[in-house]
């Protein structure tokens, strides 16, 4: 195969691309490193993803890269995770941990459940993500836990989110788990999956260096942000000044970003992109003078004066994030235009907060603080959200742009979705030139 194709970010989604096209690629990346939201940063010998990244995929070829790429350094962890409210910290997931909640309320969740049409009926139609969670949660716990964490992962009410994102990632409550964990009989975490695979050293973002194992050489420009793309010329300019023209091309960038490059976009399309939301995270790294606080991996925070929704402890997983002695923790809070932040000291208000939750935790260990983020976090799944993807990803279809990714299909893809959904875009492409349809 002689095609050459061109792919604009070098996130997992674009370097996978890359890695299984079989003619010639280019990568144009905006920043001068790989990785986007996987990356890792370290500093001072502490080192931090963007958020709690692990690979628990069962899919033979993501395994046997990751593994590939650090060399078969890697640790294999028994996941721990926990959550946080009004001072109390019981097990994940809260459902199937009552025994470690207030009797009372332990009672008033429990009794919800039985009294819960979806513990009886899996039928039952929904028409948002509220009513999805008072069916498999019961309405005791949908209102007191589910709409708090919600309105601060999210940033929305849950009324209006839909249901399609939800998988594995939000518990239905199983009776029998639920019982187990009444009486104490729980003897893991009863999270979606058991195990995760991380690296030895680096953070997540070693495993993106499968891309150096490919077959030929693959080229990364890196520091070329995107401004414009002519698509009936077939070029794309760069902030660098570089104009390239392309063959084949493949966008792995945030859809809005993507859009604002199109010359003359339909007012409809515009419109339609304005209508896709999504959070942005803000990260507090810390670099903490003992060991973790705590054992587990991460914790989830449901009370909302609290505005991080998620503590990550990357030193439990691998001890090489940290130096000895010492421990790598990292807040995240989510935001987005309607609903920012509600502090200019974001930082010192999470870690005074969390110290009156961790008894634990000092602030007088912490050697160095500083903060991170992402514009793109988590796409929200709001019911505007299908009909605008629709009617955007048709128009880019019309003008011969593929896109991938988490954020070039505006979805919520894992990191091993992202690796076999690029494999399965650049095999249909090879595909339809097998066929002689792309021009």
């Amino acid at each position: 195969m002689n095609r050459h194709l061109t792919i604009i970010g070098a996130g997992l989604s674009g370097l996978a691309a890359a890695y299984f096209w079989e003619g010639e690629a280019v990568v144009y990346e905006a920043t001068g490193r790989v990785g986007g939201a996987a990356l890792s940063l370290t500093r001072n010998g502490f080192t931090f993803d963007r958020g709690p990244h692990v690979s628990f995929t069962r899919d033979e070829t993501v395994r046997e890269l990751f593994a590939r790429s650090v060399d078969g350094n890697f640790h294999t962890k028994q996941v721990a995770c926990c959550n946080y409210r009004q001072a109390t910290r019981f097990g994940h997931p809260a459902l199937y941990h009552l025994d470690q909640l207030p009797p009372h309320e332990a009672l008033e969740i429990l009794c919800s459940l039985v009294n819960t049409a979806w513990v009886r009926h899996s039928d039952v139609p929904v028409e948002n993500y509220a009513q999805w969670c008072r069916l498999a949660q019961g309405k005791f716990f949908a209102e007191r836990f589910t709409r708090h964490y919600t309105r601060k992962f999210w940033c929305s009410e849950p009324e209006g989110l839909e249901t399609s994102w939800i998988g594995k990632r939000v518990d239905r409550a199983d009776p029998q788990k639920v019982f187990e964990g009444i009486l104490g009989l729980r003897n893991d975490a009863g999270y979606y999956y058991q195990e995760f695979r991380y690296p030895e050293s680096g953070g997540f973002s070693s495993f993106t260096s499968f891309y150096r194992l490919a077959l030929k050489p693959i080229e990364i420009a890196f520091n070329h942000r995107l401004v414009a793309l002519d698509t009936k010329n077939r070029w794309i300019l760069f902030d660098s000044g570089r104009k390239e023209h392309y063959d084949l091309i493949l966008f792995t960038i945030p859809l809005p970003e993507l859009v604002k490059a199109v010359r003359n976009v339909p007012t409809g399309i515009a419109e339609a992109t304005g209508r896709l939301r999504c959070t942005s995270l803000k990260f507090i790294n810390v670099c903490y003078g003992l060991p973790s606080p705590l054992r587990e991996h991460w914790a989830y925070f449901y009370d909302e004066d609290m505005p991080s929704s998620r503590l990550s402890f990357f030193s439990n997983m691998s001890e090489s994030n940290a130096p000895v002695g010492c421990s790598a923790l990292q807040f995240e809070v989510p935001y987005t235009k309607d609903r920012p932040h509600p502090s200019s000291n974001i930082a010192d208000l999470v870690l005074s907060r969390y110290a009156r939750m961790e008894p634990s935790f000092r602030i007088s260990e912490i050697s160095d603080c500083f903060e991170d983020g992402i514009d793109y976090g988590y796409v929200v799944f709001d019911h505007n959200r299908s009909a605008a993807l629709g009617e955007i990803k048709s128009w880019l279809g019309d003008q011969g742009i593929r896109v991938g990714g988490r954020y070039g299909e505006w979805d919520y893809l894992w990191s091993d979705q992202c690796i076999l959904k690029a494999k399965e875009i650049v095999e249909a492409v090879g595909q339809d030139i097998a066929s002689g349809l792309p021009k």
